[in-house]
């Protein structure tokens, strides 16, 4: 039977969601936001009015791309199972390395909704206000033009695809809150010009620490990284650098301005920045109504995730994410294909009860 679904996020996740829906030929409506598909991958050199990102009263921005970015796998393992992520001239393309940056990504997701039609399904500068279950087992979705028109309609089935990494990880350093420097998020980074000839610590060494301690070197004074992965007694000058420094990780920060690290240093330093992910807090939370916010936090904080896509999906609520140790295409691919799919702990789906 072929059901009217909605599909919240245009994305990597919508975006391939909607494809495999039309493709069963289902009727299909990709609700977005923004301006453009694409989703984390859309660039902007737009920040948060808070550095930090915790401000509940901030303006957020969608966006923790930062401009150098370039993919950490190989494209191989990027695309999707029906239109393969291979150097291609696509039109505009100017990056056909195996490591490409992120315009490539987004124009290789773009180019993939234009190509199997996905786009002309997708309502652009449309946010979704609220789902809701209603009489006859239905889902009446209410969203919001850019016009501020308010238009609400009926699905058969909900899928959520809005992502669930939304709020900055901070880490706990005693003495943060009387230290007098900038501290921020590496959510709100974008470029490394605005640190010239700054002291900059890095809290974090892994994806986004990596990078943007490169990308720092070339204008801060100095670059100290934090890490908790290394030995108390860790302080490294970092090779091909003369102003950069591995530490353990910071014991505390002082009213002076100074940080301590437990290898015993003592860093003056201007700016603080947070390199330690995003928490796995739903944003779905915002537009759930009640009944269905009570659903959601049945299923997914109570960690069931054997309910996924069933043959007999019919009056369902679906939460789509991926894993965040997987590579982003092939394995969204499999969890929108087939019905059902196989389970993994950060994809939860509810089924209604009756």
């Amino acid at each position: 039977m072929f059901r009217h679904v909605a599909v919240i996020g245009a994305g990597a996740a919508g975006l391939v969601v909607g494809h495999e829906l039309l493709r069963e030929g289902h009727t299909v409506v990709v609700y977005e936001k923004g301006e453009q598909v694409g989703g984390s991958w859309i660039y902007t050199s737009e920040t948060e009015s808070d550095p930090l990102g915790v401000d509940p009263n901030r303006y957020p921005v969608h966006s923790s791309l930062y401009k150098s970015l370039r993919v950490n796998l190989p494209r191989e393992l990027m695309g999707f199972q029906a239109y393969p992520f291979v150097a291609r001239n696509y039109e505009g393309s100017v990056d056909l390395r195996r490591y490409p940056g992120h315009e490539e990504v987004l124009r290789y997701l773009q180019n993939f909704a234009r190509e199997f039609g996905v786009d002309q399904v997708v309502r652009l500068h449309t946010e979704v206000l609220n789902a809701r279950l209603v009489e006859s087992n239905k889902w009446k979705v209410k969203s919001r033009k850019k016009d501020d028109v308010v238009e609400e309609e009926t699905f058969d089935a909900v899928v959520v695809c809005n992502g669930h990494f939304s709020v900055p990880r901070l880490a706990q350093v005693p003495g943060i809150d009387s230290w007098p420097g900038k501290q921020m998020h590496s959510h709100n980074y974008r470029i490394p010009n605005p640190f010239q000839d700054q002291v900059v610590i890095l809290i974090g060494h892994y994806a986004s620490g990596l990078d943007i301690k490169r990308d720092l070197a070339g204008f801060a004074k100095e670059v100290h990284i934090a890490s908790r992965s290394v030995a108390d007694e860790t302080h490294e000058k970092q090779p091909g650098y003369d102003n950069m420094w591995l530490h353990s990780m910071v014991e505390r920060a002082n009213e002076d301005g100074t940080v301590v690290f437990r290898n015993g240093r003592v860093v003056s330093a201007d700016v603080i920045m947070h390199c330690t992910g995003l928490t796995g807090t739903s944003t779905t939370t915002l537009f759930l109504k009640p009944m269905a916010l009570l659903l959601w936090m049945t299923i997914v904080l109570g960690h069931c995730t054997s309910t996924f896509f069933r043959q007999s999906w019919h009056q369902a609520f679906h939460l789509l994410g991926y894993h965040r140790r997987l590579s982003l295409s092939p394995s969204l691919n499999s969890r929108a294909s087939g019905l059902p799919v196989f389970c993994l702990v950060e994809l939860c789906f509810l089924h209604k009860t009756r």
